[in-house]
């Protein structure tokens, strides 16, 4: 059976999210439930704890689960990445890990190009990328236009309100673990 079958899917953010989230548990629902990975940030879970269903999953970046990564650029990305707001004493979550990708490729097209690049040099640049490594996945600006990676490198992840953390369930591409 497809995960997305097996669940219900609620691609809410915020404000309407808690909500469902609030008339679910109300109402004794305790199917697992899909939530946006907008909804990817410790801020955000800490305002659903008291509501929280039992089964709370996510469709998220490899960043959100390092621990499903096999040894690799991707592993060696995300691992930089936290390593660079460790040592600034923050925990990152999806607020950080969306805008680090798009700064770092553009570091990478300034540090190649030049400082003085323009805006269609940095654009060629990106566009040429075929194996760029980040933590949201490999990204292949010439197989997927405009966003680079795909659902290849999604991992369904689950909340654990317990241990304030997300654990993986799944190997990249939404594979089951086994």
């Amino acid at each position: 059976m497809p995960f997305q079958e097996f669940c219900g899917s609620v691609q809410l953010l915020g404000t309407p999210a808690a909500t469902v989230l609030r008339g679910l548990v109300n109402a004794g629902i305790k199917l697992p439930i899909l939530l946006g990975n907008g909804n990817l940030t410790y801020a955000q879970m800490e305002t659903y704890k008291s509501y929280l269903p039992p089964d709370v999953l996510f469709a998220a970046p490899p960043s959100i689960a390092p621990e499903q990564l096999s040894r690799g650029p991707v592993k060696t990305a995300v691992q930089n990445f936290v390593g660079a707001f460790k040592s600034a004493g923050v925990r990152p979550d999806y607020s950080n890990a969306w805008a680090w990708d798009p700064t770092m490729l553009i570091l990478s097209a300034l540090n190649k190009v030049g400082l003085e690049a323009s805006a269609s040099q940095i654009a060629d640049y990106i566009n040429g990328l075929r194996s760029w490594s980040g933590v949201d996945g490999q990204y292949d600006f010439q197989k997927i236009p405009q966003r680079g990676v795909g659902e290849d490198y999604t991992v369904i992840v689950r909340w654990v309100a317990g241990d304030n953390r997300w654990i993986g369930l799944s190997k990249l591409g939404g594979v089951p673990l086994k």
